[in-house]
């Protein structure tokens, strides 16, 4: 439901999709209309537990494979705080889809890269 203090047949549009297609159908990338994608992003527990099992070294390892792929100026690396999965870690977040991994292993990292990204 629109809430204004104008009757709905008085507004008009800023901006009208339709007219912002191009003869041959296409849209313009550049467009406001256009949706962008949700940024990529890892996030990866940085406390004590996670880092007792390895979070340190998965995190140089997803450093390593974003860059052997060029992938490290799309996707970047956040080290986070606690996860809740304290006993279960390392852990990590795959934005934007949040899929989230527990006990992750160096052997692991260039799967995940490869189906996330």
């Amino acid at each position: 439901m629109v809430s204004t203090s104008q009757p709905i047949s008085t507004l008009t549009p800023s901006v009208s999709f339709n007219d912002q297609i191009h003869q041959d159908g296409e849209i313009p990338l550049t467009h406001p209309s256009v949706i962008t994608a949700k940024p990529a992003k890892i996030l990866i527990c940085q406390k004590s537990d996670c880092r007792k099992r390895g979070s340190d070294k998965v995190c140089a390892l997803l450093e390593k494979e974003l860059a052997q792929r060029g992938l490290e100026d799309r996707v970047t690396i956040q080290k986070t705080g606690c996860l809740k999965k304290c006993k279960s870690g390392p852990n990590i977040v795959m934005l934007p889809d949040k899929t989230r991994y527990s006990k992750v292993e160096s052997k692991q990292i260039p799967g995940l890269i490869e189906q996330h990204f």
